[in-house]
């Protein structure tokens, strides 16, 4: 999951790079980086009052 989640959000690549570099289907790109997002999402949410207190 870090591995996909890493060249879509950081190297910037499509789904489709993804996909043929790690020689999956694109779908599975997909799932995996909605799966990578929202389990940030989860582990985040508790520090979004305290980052944004900083940030104001």
């Amino acid at each position: 999951m870090q591995h996909v989640y890493r060249k879509g959000k950081i190297e910037g690549l499509s789904y489709k790079q993804i996909a043929e570099e790690m020689g999956i289907s694109e779908n599975s790109v997909k799932t995996t980086m909605f799966r990578a997002m929202e389990q940030l999402r989860k582990k985040l949410t508790p520090y979004m009052g305290l980052l944004l207190f900083f940030l104001k």
